[in-house]
């Protein structure tokens, strides 16, 4: 349904925005200024602490599915367009050169491509598990 469509809209948006509230607890201060001003990046801005969160929140299944998902896609593109000024940033001093355009974009198209596929996946995995269920309850009926 639309509400629904925009609601992930919303929710999407929200979390792309509230990784950089960890500027703020880097700086120690809700000064924009100071916020955008660190001499490094804060804690959420490392890659391996992006994915790490939705890739807990899948496995533990503390959230649905495309909830973690969303959390994945959006945290990952929020990534991406810092990547474009600052490049990607693993670990301590791991870091890679700045994103092209194009690199920004074809990862942007990649990003939705494997969220459209997961979530897609996940559909069709949920009809067959379905189908086997419905046929093992007609064969119990049948003996």
């Amino acid at each position: 349904s639309i509400r629904h469509l925009l609601t992930q809209a919303a929710l999407a948006a929200v979390v792309g925005s509230a990784v950089d509230v960890d500027h703020f607890i880097a700086a120690r201060s809700f000064s924009l200024r100071a916020a955008t001003r660190l001499r490094h990046r804060p804690f959420a801005h490392s890659v391996l602490a992006v994915l790490a969160f939705p890739s807990i929140a899948l496995v533990t299944e503390a959230l649905p599915w495309t909830v973690a998902i969303l959390l994945a896609t959006s945290l990952a593109s929020h990534q991406a367009r810092d990547a474009l000024r600052r490049g990607l940033w693993l670990a301590s001093s791991w870091h890679t050169p700045p994103l092209t355009p194009l690199t920004y974009v074809a990862t942007l198209a990649a990003l939705a491509l494997l969220a459209a596929l997961n979530l897609r996946g996940r559909a069709v995995l949920r009809s067959i598990a379905a189908s086997f269920t419905r046929r093992s309850d007609v064969d119990c009926q049948s003996v």
